[in-house]
C-alpha cells in the first residue's frame, strides 16, 4: 500500500523539487496498528514532466521526448516506527525525507537547501533505486 502521509498531493504550478510538507499521523496509526514496517520512498523530478494547470500539463508531456526529463526514485530500508503517534510520525518524516533528498540529488535539484525543518540527516541505505535519464 502505498500512502501520501502528507495527506495528498501539494498542487505547485512550477516544476521545482519540494521536500515532504508535514506528516499526518495515519501512517504512524497503522503501522502501529498492524506490526508492519514502513518503507520510505523519495522520488524527484516527475513534475519536470509535468505540472502546472492543464495546458501546461499537456505541453510538457508533448514536449517530454525532446526535453527528456530525469525522475529519480530512491527506495531506503525499511524502518520499524516507535510506539506513540508522534514518534512514530517524527521517525517516518525523517526517513521519507532521507529518502526524498537521494532522489533530489540524483536529478541535480539543491536538496539540502530544501530540506524539511532543517532535518540533515546522512541519507538512508539504499534497498533499490532508479532512474531515467
Amino acid at each position: 500500500m502505498l500512502i501520501y502521509a502528507e495527506g495528498g498531493l501539494p498542487p505547485r504550478e512550477d516544476a521545482a523539487c519540494a521536500a515532504p510538507r508535514p506528516f499526518r499521523t495515519g501512517l504512524a496509526r497503522l503501522a502501529a496498528a498492524t506490526g508492519a514496517q514502513v518503507v520510505p520512498v523519495g522520488q524527484a523530478g516527475a513534475r519536470r514532466l509535468a505540472s502546472g494547470p492543464a495546458v501546461k500539463q499537456l505541453a510538457g508531456v508533448l514536449t517530454a521526448p525532446v526535453r527528456r526529463p530525469r525522475f529519480h526514485v530512491h527506495i531506503g530500508r525499511p524502518v520499524r516506527l516507535p510506539s506513540g503517534t508522534a514518534a512514530g510520525t517524527a521517525v517516518a518524516r525523517r526517513a521519507v525525507g532521507d529518502a526524498w533528498r537521494q532522489a533530489a540529488r540524483a536529478v541535480g535539484e539543491p536538496a539540502a537547501g530544501r530540506a524539511s525543518h532543517g532535518h540533515a540527516s546522512p541519507p538512508s541505505g539504499s534497498v533499490r533505486s532508479a532512474s531515467r535519464s
